[in-house]
């Protein structure tokens, strides 16, 4: 039972991490993968990279406060 969890654990790992490479690679086109293309840049510590998909996340929805917060958050460390 054990072993048959663990390939289990396994098979989802493989497939999460195969979904997240594919949704890395595609060019961001709403103002949601913008923003979660900025939450990836600033996870991997690419701030001014982060900003400029932030950037592009509020010129196609500018009251998406989530983005905003997200936005400033990014500025502030890469002061």
């Amino acid at each position: 039972m054990y072993r048959t969890f663990q390939k289990s654990a396994c098979t989802l790992a493989i497939a999460l991490s195969i979904s997240t490479i594919s949704s890395c690679s595609a060019t961001p086109e709403t103002a949601e993968d913008w923003q979660q293309q900025g939450i990836i840049q600033t996870q991997r510590g690419n701030l001014d990279q982060a900003l400029e998909s932030f950037d592009q996340a509020v010129l196609l929805e500018a009251d998406n406060a989530t983005t905003l917060v997200n936005r400033g958050a990014s500025a502030r460390r890469a002061r």
